[in-house]
């Protein structure tokens, strides 16, 4: 009886798991990330420690870069896509790492995903 039970188990798995590659392999994966990233650089030397925030008329999203001036910003809205969206960085750490000017980058729409951005900003 438990041997019944098992394969019945085994064999729907296998089915599940078939048809949901078959699924996969037809249609691919659908993935609803969109993905921002870049460096932030002052005069060719990276910018740590600013904050990057993706927006648009919906709703934003941030990150910081780190020491080499990257910045990595994933989101699960794809009408980032379909609207465009202004990335935007802003000094958040004070004149400890020097004052960086607050600049904003339109990006257009239809953009495919990851966006890929280099942004130069000016120490005041």
């Amino acid at each position: 009886m438990k041997i019944v039970q098992l394969a019945k188990r085994i064999l729907t798995g296998a089915v599940a798991t078939g048809s949901t590659l078959l699924i996969a392999a037809c249609y691919g994966v659908y993935d609803r990330s969109y993905i921002v990233r870049g460096f932030v650089k002052s005069s060719g030397a990276p910018v740590p420690d600013l904050e990057v925030c993706i927006t648009n008329d919906e709703e934003a999203f941030c990150g910081h870069t780190d020491q080499i001036g990257f910045f990595h910003i994933d989101t699960q809205a794809p009408y980032f896509k379909d609207q465009g969206f202004l990335v935007c960085v802003e000094d958040v750490d004070g004149a400890r790492g020097g004052i960086i000017k607050s600049e904003c980058l339109q990006v257009p729409p239809n953009q495919e995903s990851p966006v890929n951005i280099e942004m130069n900003v000016v120490k005041e």
